[in-house]
């Protein structure tokens, strides 16, 4: 495939439906995807992933339900922190199997046992960048800003983690932390609360980094502090990007795209 072709396909994946797009990244790919791109014309018509979901609490059901709904158990990616496994209970949570992880609970039982929907790019940071938050926090943005809840509602953005991770990873920038312990037991996942670091497992890395630029970039976030990464990690993602191959070109500017989900791509 010429590299016209390529971005011609790239550039109709980025406009099929949101949750088709995302639904598509976890199940094929990136050859598979750029074809069924030429084939968005066909796909469109499936109404069933309908258009972005409007509120977090939305997107919560649509991310189990249409996303994760089987990615919780037998070796799929699990838990982005941990890679744990957990059985769905209720509308859009779970609970932790920690023997297969190996996951040790710090301090929070009750968040330690379930899981909870994660905003890899914080509510705060979201809302910090949005008059709203000045005049009453997230709950006025949620009453009174319609781009801070399509924002808070992106499923790009959002992960299922163990509710203790999500705890303690808090608004913390990423990070590494080479002489940090592990607190949650074989989980490798590290955080540094005098520092307020907190350094993803190597197979969350990727993901998060890709995730955080998708967010600053779609929302015209400011990131002049670059708040998510260290001066290292940063040219490891430079470096990256500057080695994909053509068959695997994008911009910034389109970075809802298949690579968002490849976890070996970056780092």
């Amino acid at each position: 495939m010429n590299t016209a072709s390529t971005i011609i396909a790239h550039y109709n994946f980025v406009l099929m439906p949101h949750k088709l797009r995302i639904f598509l990244t976890y199940r094929f790919p990136l050859p598979l995807l750029i074809l069924l791109a030429f084939g968005f014309s066909f796909l469109s018509a499936f109404s069933a992933f309908g258009s972005a979901p409007e509120t977090f609490s939305q997107a919560k059901i649509i991310l189990k339900e249409q996303i994760y709904f089987d990615q919780n158990q037998n070796g799929s990616m699990g838990t982005i922190y941990c890679g744990c496994d957990w059985q769905w209970v209720g509308r859009s949570g779970g609970i932790v199997d920690h023997k297969r992880c190996g996951y040790e609970i710090r301090a929070i039982p009750s968040r330690g046992e379930r899981t909870e929907i994660e905003h890899v790019v914080p509510a705060s940071w979201l809302g910090q960048q949005r008059q709203c938050w000045q005049k009453g926090g997230r709950k006025n943005c949620n009453r009174t800003d319609s781009t801070f809840n399509r924002m808070e509602a992106d499923l790009h953005n959002m992960t299922v983690s163990v509710g203790e991770l999500n705890a303690d990873r808090s608004n913390y920038r990423f990070g590494e932390l080479p002489n940090a312990r592990k607190q949650h037991g074989l989980c490798e996942s590290k955080v540094d609360f005098k520092k307020r670091v907190f350094e993803p497992r190597d197979k969350a890395k990727g993901i998060a980094a890709r995730i955080n630029f998708y967010m600053y970039d779609r929302y015209n976030m400011k990131m002049s502090e670059q708040p998510f990464l260290s001066a290292r990690i940063h040219d490891h993602l430079l470096i990256s990007i500057s080695q994909l191959s053509m068959t695997q070109s994008f911009s910034l500017s389109t970075f809802n795209s298949p690579l968002l989900y490849q976890t070996n791509t970056i780092f």
